[in-house]
């Protein structure tokens, strides 16, 4: 991402980190970094394009019945 930064690309910030969740998911990420990655899309601040990352998270093929209630919820606030 820095190769191709030039100024003022931090306007669209949300473009890179969407490239960046589907880096992740690209790699076929186990349970634990889907749930990581759940909890990341929950605490960005574009939830229209976290929403669409979840759709992706939810296709994965590490996601079960956990990931999912997470996905519909939310990560726990513990």
């Amino acid at each position: 991402m820095l190769s191709s930064y030039e100024p003022g690309m931090e306007n669209a910030s949300e473009h890179d980190r969407n490239g960046a969740f589907h880096y992740w998911l690209k790699r076929e990420p186990n349970k634990e970094k889907l749930k990581r990655l759940v909890a990341l899309s929950y605490s960005d601040p574009d939830q229209i394009m976290a929403e669409s990352v979840r759709e992706h998270i939810s296709k994965a093929d590490a996601c079960d019945p956990e990931i999912m209630l997470l996905l519909e919820n939310g990560p726990s606030r513990e």
